[in-house]
This record gives structure tokens, sequence and C-alpha cells, in this order.
């Protein structure tokens, strides 16, 4: 009776499907995050820069997930992007179709206050002092 509990259990667990949206076609090489804190109280800046290949099939648009971010700009091939930031998704067409085995390049500047990032994750928020 255990050994079918176990068996039940190991198949519920390897049974599961993700349920995040993939895009088959897109396969990201690498990428390089850089953030830093800004003077400005409790704010920081990024950039990321992402190198993906076309898989099998042409694509002439991507989607990235850009969580609690505000997008100053977006670049595609070193050319800058008009871009759609929806309910965390940040949508974009590329400078052109690419094909099967070709690379494009990514470049995305954002930022945010600390305050905003804490209070979207984890429902904080920071209080100033009382003085």
């Amino acid at each position: 009776m255990i050994q079918i509990g176990i068996w039940i259990l190991l198949f519920s667990v390897c049974g599961r499907t993700d349920a995040y949206i993939r895009q088959p076609a897109i396969d990201v090489i690498n990428y390089d995050i850089s953030v830093e804190w800004l003077e400005t109280p409790d704010s920081i800046a990024g950039k990321t820069k992402i190198r993906v290949a076309i898989r099998n099939e042409p694509v002439s648009h991507m989607w990235l997930d850009c969580s609690g971010m505000i997008v100053d700009g977006l670049w595609v091939n070193g050319n800058n992007t008009p871009f759609k930031h929806r309910d965390d998704r940040l949508s974009f067409n590329f400078d052109r179709t690419y094909f099967p085995n070709e690379q494009v390049f990514i470049e995305v500047h954002y930022h945010r206050t600390l305050q905003n990032i804490l209070a979207k994750t984890w429902g904080y928020q920071i209080r100033q002092p009382i003085a």
C-alpha cells in the first residue's frame, strides 16, 4: 500500500505542467545584467543586454518578462525600438524578420524605486522616520 502511495505522489509531482508561456522559436544565448544605486534615495537603474538565437522558424517579434520596473528604452541591434509594457510583459518587434540560426541583440534600460519594488514584490512599505 505504501508503494502505491509513493507512485501516486511521484506521478503527481512529475506530471505537473509548467504554466509559463514559452517562445519556442527563440533561444537566449546569454545575457548581461548591470544594476546601480542612484543618488536619488532608494532608487536603482539597470541595463540588460540579451543575445538570442532564432531556432526553428522565422521570428519578427518577441516579449520579455519585466516585472516591477519602469522601462526607459529598448534597442534591437543598436536601434532604438518602440515597445509595449503591459502586465509585466515587455513586447516589441524586431527590426526585421529573423530566420533560423540568426542572432538578435537586445538591450533594455530600466529603473525603479526600492519602495515600489518591495511593495510590488513582497507587500512591504518603507516609512520615513518620525523627526
